[in-house]
Protein backbone atom coordinates (compact mmCIF):
# COMPACT_ATOMS: atom_id res chain seq x y z
CA UNK A 1 0.00 0.00 0.00
CA UNK A 2 1.22 3.48 -0.84
CA UNK A 3 2.52 5.71 1.94
CA UNK A 4 0.88 8.95 3.00
CA UNK A 5 3.36 11.22 1.18
CA UNK A 6 3.00 9.23 -2.01
CA UNK A 7 -0.80 9.38 -1.79
CA UNK A 8 -0.69 13.13 -1.31
CA UNK A 9 1.63 13.51 -4.31
CA UNK A 10 -0.59 11.27 -6.46
CA UNK A 11 -3.62 13.31 -5.45
CA UNK A 12 -1.87 16.51 -6.48
CA UNK A 13 -0.73 14.99 -9.79
CA UNK A 14 -4.32 14.09 -10.63
CA UNK A 15 -5.49 17.62 -9.74
CA UNK A 16 -2.73 19.08 -11.89
CA UNK A 17 -3.64 16.88 -14.85
CA UNK A 18 -7.28 17.88 -14.45
CA UNK A 19 -6.31 21.57 -14.43
CA UNK A 20 -3.44 21.35 -16.96
CA UNK A 21 -4.34 18.65 -19.51
CA UNK A 22 -1.43 17.70 -21.76
CA UNK A 23 1.13 18.80 -19.19
CA UNK A 24 4.59 17.37 -19.67
CA UNK A 25 6.52 15.61 -16.89
CA UNK A 26 8.70 18.69 -16.64
CA UNK A 27 5.65 20.95 -16.20
CA UNK A 28 4.19 18.62 -13.57
CA UNK A 29 7.48 18.55 -11.63
CA UNK A 30 7.64 22.37 -11.75
CA UNK A 31 3.99 22.80 -10.68
CA UNK A 32 4.45 20.33 -7.81
CA UNK A 33 7.33 22.41 -6.49
CA UNK A 34 5.91 25.87 -7.17
CA UNK A 35 2.31 25.28 -6.12
CA UNK A 36 2.64 22.59 -3.45
CA UNK A 37 6.25 22.66 -2.18
CA UNK A 38 6.66 19.05 -3.31
CA UNK A 39 10.11 18.44 -4.73
CA UNK A 40 10.39 15.48 -7.09
CA UNK A 41 12.13 14.31 -10.27
CA UNK A 42 11.11 13.00 -13.69
CA UNK A 43 12.06 9.48 -12.58
CA UNK A 44 9.85 9.73 -9.49
CA UNK A 45 7.08 11.06 -11.71
CA UNK A 46 7.37 7.91 -13.86
CA UNK A 47 7.06 5.76 -10.72
CA UNK A 48 4.04 7.84 -9.67
CA UNK A 49 2.38 7.29 -13.05
CA UNK A 50 2.98 3.55 -12.66
CA UNK A 51 1.57 3.59 -9.10
CA UNK A 52 -1.58 5.34 -10.32
CA UNK A 53 -2.03 2.62 -12.93
CA UNK A 54 -1.08 -0.48 -10.94
CA UNK A 55 -2.33 0.37 -7.46
CA UNK A 56 -5.40 2.48 -8.29
CA UNK A 57 -6.31 1.56 -11.87
CA UNK A 58 -6.02 5.17 -13.06
CA UNK A 59 -4.49 5.34 -16.50
CA UNK A 60 -2.56 8.19 -18.05
CA UNK A 61 -2.20 8.63 -21.77
CA UNK A 62 0.73 10.35 -23.42
CA UNK A 63 -0.32 12.64 -26.25
CA UNK A 64 2.65 12.73 -28.66
CA UNK A 65 1.27 15.65 -30.67
CA UNK A 66 0.93 17.78 -27.54
CA UNK A 67 3.93 16.24 -25.75
CA UNK A 68 2.01 15.83 -22.55
CA UNK A 69 -0.22 13.59 -20.45
CA UNK A 70 -3.94 13.35 -19.88
CA UNK A 71 -6.02 11.25 -17.52
CA UNK A 72 -7.83 8.36 -19.14
CA UNK A 73 -11.48 9.46 -19.29
CA UNK A 74 -12.77 5.94 -18.73
CA UNK A 75 -11.22 6.03 -15.23
CA UNK A 76 -13.35 8.90 -13.89
CA UNK A 77 -15.10 6.68 -11.31
CA UNK A 78 -11.75 5.34 -10.15
CA UNK A 79 -10.44 8.88 -9.82
CA UNK A 80 -13.40 9.84 -7.62
CA UNK A 81 -12.90 6.68 -5.55
CA UNK A 82 -9.22 7.55 -5.21
CA UNK A 83 -10.09 11.04 -3.93
CA UNK A 84 -12.45 9.53 -1.35
CA UNK A 85 -9.73 7.11 -0.29
CA UNK A 86 -7.18 9.92 0.09
CA UNK A 87 -9.70 11.91 2.11
CA UNK A 88 -10.04 8.97 4.48
CA UNK A 89 -6.26 8.72 4.74
CA UNK A 90 -6.11 12.44 5.59
CA UNK A 91 -8.73 11.77 8.20
CA UNK A 92 -6.61 8.94 9.60
CA UNK A 93 -3.55 11.18 9.78
CA UNK A 94 -5.55 13.76 11.69
CA UNK A 95 -7.07 11.04 13.84
CA UNK A 96 -3.60 10.50 15.26
CA UNK A 97 -4.02 13.96 16.80
CA UNK A 98 -7.46 13.56 18.31
CA UNK A 99 -10.97 12.56 17.41
CA UNK A 100 -12.26 16.09 18.02
CA UNK A 101 -9.71 17.68 15.67
CA UNK A 102 -10.41 15.03 13.07
CA UNK A 103 -14.16 15.65 13.24
CA UNK A 104 -13.78 19.42 13.00
CA UNK A 105 -11.53 19.12 9.95
CA UNK A 106 -13.86 16.60 8.27
CA UNK A 107 -17.02 18.69 8.70
CA UNK A 108 -15.28 21.94 7.76
CA UNK A 109 -14.16 20.31 4.55
CA UNK A 110 -17.48 18.57 3.88
CA UNK A 111 -19.54 21.73 4.52
CA UNK A 112 -16.99 24.20 3.09
CA UNK A 113 -16.93 25.85 6.49
CA UNK A 114 -14.40 27.87 8.42
CA UNK A 115 -12.12 25.81 10.65
CA UNK A 116 -11.53 27.26 14.10
CA UNK A 117 -8.43 25.74 15.71
CA UNK A 118 -5.17 26.48 17.41
CA UNK A 119 -3.65 23.11 16.45
CA UNK A 120 -0.67 23.74 14.19
CA UNK A 121 -0.82 20.41 12.33
CA UNK A 122 -4.52 20.79 11.78
CA UNK A 123 -4.10 24.38 10.52
CA UNK A 124 -1.42 23.23 8.08
CA UNK A 125 -3.57 20.38 6.75
CA UNK A 126 -6.60 22.64 6.46
CA UNK A 127 -4.62 25.18 4.41
CA UNK A 128 -3.44 22.39 2.12
CA UNK A 129 -7.10 21.48 1.69
CA UNK A 130 -7.92 25.13 0.88
CA UNK A 131 -10.04 25.56 3.99
CA UNK A 132 -10.33 28.93 5.69
CA UNK A 133 -8.67 28.66 9.10
CA UNK A 134 -9.20 30.96 12.08
CA UNK A 135 -7.95 31.02 15.65
CA UNK A 136 -8.94 32.37 19.02
CA UNK A 137 -7.84 35.94 18.22
CA UNK A 138 -10.43 35.94 15.45
CA UNK A 139 -13.08 35.18 18.10
CA UNK A 140 -12.10 38.29 20.03
CA UNK A 141 -12.42 40.35 16.83
CA UNK A 142 -15.88 38.94 16.18
CA UNK A 143 -17.05 39.48 19.76
CA UNK A 144 -15.95 43.11 19.52
CA UNK A 145 -17.55 43.67 16.11
CA UNK A 146 -20.84 42.30 17.39
CA UNK A 147 -20.47 44.43 20.56
CA UNK A 148 -20.74 41.37 22.79
CA UNK A 149 -17.71 42.54 24.79
CA UNK A 150 -16.06 45.92 25.27
CA UNK A 151 -12.54 46.84 24.19
CA UNK A 152 -11.49 46.94 27.85
CA UNK A 153 -12.76 43.41 28.49
CA UNK A 154 -11.10 42.16 25.29
CA UNK A 155 -7.75 43.63 26.37
CA UNK A 156 -8.04 42.15 29.85
CA UNK A 157 -9.02 38.69 28.58
CA UNK A 158 -6.46 38.47 25.81
CA UNK A 159 -3.74 39.40 28.29
CA UNK A 160 -4.93 36.61 30.57
CA UNK A 161 -5.02 34.22 27.65
CA UNK A 162 -1.49 35.18 26.66
CA UNK A 163 -0.31 34.21 30.15
CA UNK A 164 -2.02 30.83 29.86
CA UNK A 165 -0.89 30.02 26.32
CA UNK A 166 2.59 31.12 25.32
CA UNK A 167 2.18 29.64 21.81
CA UNK A 168 -0.18 32.40 20.70
CA UNK A 169 1.31 34.88 18.20
CA UNK A 170 2.79 37.61 20.40
CA UNK A 171 3.00 40.22 17.65
CA UNK A 172 -0.66 39.71 16.67
CA UNK A 173 -1.75 40.09 20.27
CA UNK A 174 0.31 43.27 20.71
CA UNK A 175 -1.20 44.70 17.52
CA UNK A 176 -4.69 43.90 18.79
CA UNK A 177 -4.04 45.47 22.19
CA UNK A 178 -2.68 48.63 20.52
CA UNK A 179 -5.76 48.95 18.30
CA UNK A 180 -8.18 48.06 21.06
CA UNK A 181 -6.63 50.67 23.36
CA UNK A 182 -7.69 53.19 20.69
CA UNK A 183 -11.17 51.60 20.49
CA UNK A 184 -10.47 50.48 16.90
CA UNK A 185 -11.63 47.26 15.33
CA UNK A 186 -9.35 45.11 13.20
CA UNK A 187 -10.25 45.26 9.53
Amino acid sequence: MAGYKLLKRLEVIIHLLQNYPNASKKTLVERLEQDYDIITTNRTMERDFKALETEFGIGLQYQPTKKGYILDRKDEKRIQSFFKFVELVHLGELFKESLEDCSVWYYSKKLSGVLLTGNGKLRKQARKDNLEVRGIIFLFDELLKRELITFEVAIEKIKQLRLLNNRLPKKEIENRIDRWNKNKHVD
